[in-house]
């Protein structure tokens, strides 16, 4: 895909959206990034017009360990993952093909610093969503 266009579109509360547009009219909205002078980090946002709360955590902030909670519609192969600010993946929490339906899956989080994480979900190797997670001690 080759993009067109970044267009900032405001503030969502204290953040920053912006939509991308491909040259073949697809777009991409960013909710709720995190600017950080040159490095854009994002909240959540929506992936090919989905619902960006196809993952959910509790409690947030956590401290000893968390539970992502999604739905599928259909069985597909699911794959979580917790990235550190810098971008960096730090763990994986799930790689597994699931039947349709309510799922929830632990992690602990013992063994990551103080601080804030993002999840990431793909679903059949397409990124579905992005959540925040604030890690406490």
């Amino acid at each position: 895909m080759q993009f067109l266009s970044i267009t900032y579109t405001g503030f969502s509360q204290t953040a920053p959206n912006f939509t991308i547009t491909s040259s073949n009219g697809e777009t991409l909205t960013l909710y709720d990034a995190l600017d950080t002078g040159n490095v854009v980090m994002l909240d959540f946002f929506f992936v090919n017009g989905n619902d960006p709360n196809i993952l959910n955590v509790f409690p947030n902030p956590a401290t000893d360990n968390a539970t992502f909670v999604f739905n599928l519609t259909e069985s597909s192969e699911v794959n979580i993952e917790l990235y550190n600010i810098l971008g960096r993946k730090v763990k994986t929490v799930l790689t597994e093909s699931l039947n349709a339906g309510d799922h929830n899956e632990s992690v602990d989080l013992t063994d990551l610093s103080v601080g804030q994480y993002f999840a990431r979900i793909s679903i059949d190797g397409e990124l579905a969503d992005v959540v925040k997670l604030t890690h406490l001690k």
